[in-house]
């Protein structure tokens, strides 16, 4: 609202757009590791509530290892392009663009850490079962 006012008026605050596109950059990639925390994300429960026994627990371990898998890459290359993005800046400010690339390494930390936990809020009779559920 305020962009629209100040370029209105004819004295824009330039920097506002950076702040908002940062702010939505941040908002969408930790969102995915809130939702992996809780659970509510990147759980593909269609094909495994189907399958009972031996089957289930296999398409289980694979999307597991999807996640992870994701999660990786989403740290490795996302690293990578944290790294490229300090020979580009960002416009009026001069903001390295790396300062908007370190939001998808660290998503991908995230979802890896929360993916272990909300492994274990979906199958806490099979951790207790375990004994694995002190850990």
């Amino acid at each position: 609202m305020s962009d629209v006012v100040t370029r209105t008026i004819g004295h824009p605050w330039l920097w506002l757009q950076e702040v908002t596109s940062t702010l939505f950059i941040y908002a969408i990639f930790i969102g995915a590791a809130v939702a992996t925390r809780r659970n509510d994300h990147l759980y593909l429960t269609a094909i495994s509530e189907a399958l009972h026994g031996t089957p289930r627990l296999i398409v289980e371990i694979i999307i597991r290892l999807v996640v992870l898998g994701v999660a990786f890459c989403l740290v490795w290359f996302g690293y990578i392009n944290y790294l490229r993005g300090f020979g580009s800046f960002r416009l009026p400010s001069g903001t390295p663009i790396a300062s908007l690339y370190a939001a998808i390494p660290l998503a991908g930390l995230l979802i890896g850490l929360f993916h272990d936990r909300a492994t274990g809020q979906r199958h806490p009779q099979r951790l207790r079962s375990s004994g694995a559920a002190g850990r």
